[in-house]
């Protein structure tokens, strides 16, 4: 794999005894989860920024600084990102690759957007999301299948979704 030298042991996440696995990642995952739906419901700062996400116009009109929250929400999904691809650099590659987190990013907003921020669904659909790419993996090998066909299959599940709520009349916030 293409790459920086490999990190020194020392800065690796410790892994469950003979295995990959680590069970850092998910433990920080669940915590951030926790605390970033923590914000966004119960402070000031979380009303504010859903109020920019139903209608910066109406915020403004309102005196909620709506590009501010904008720009601070997008920071602090910036600082999770960057969280997550530092937990695949010192986790998974154990290096700086190339593509260390290609598609993780649009995966994040096709989750986002079926769960509507809501919590309870937040790790169940982002996981049924990570196993349908991990295996697409296999695909190629085992029924000689483009492994494309996972982000196919991801993209029917959200229009599906978005077709259901259509009919049903909701709006899409």
């Amino acid at each position: 794999m293409s790459g920086t030298e490999p990190l020194a042991d020392a800065l690796w996440l410790p892994t469950v005894t003979g295995t990959r696995l680590t069970l850092v990642t998910p433990l920080l995952a669940i915590v951030m989860l926790v605390v970033v739906w923590r914000l966004i419901r119960h402070t000031h700062w979380g009303l504010q920024v859903r109020a920019c996400g139903l209608s910066a116009l109406a915020s403004v009109r309102m005196g909620v600084p709506a590009t501010r929250r904008t720009l601070e929400a997008m920071a602090l999904c910036g600082a999770c990102a960057g969280m997550a691809g530092a937990l695949q650099v010192i986790g998974v590659y154990h290096a700086l690759v190339p593509n260390v987190a290609s598609g993780i990013g649009l995966m994040g907003l096709l989750v986002a957007l079926l769960v509507r921020a809501d919590i309870r669904w937040v790790a169940a659909v982002a996981l049924f999301f990570a196993v349908i790419t991990s295996g697409s993996i296999q695909l190629p090998l085992t029924l000689s299948i483009d492994s494309s066909i996972s982000g196919v299959l991801q993209g029917l599940i959200v229009l599906a979704v978005i077709v259901a709520r259509a009919r049903r009349g909701e709006e899409a916030a």
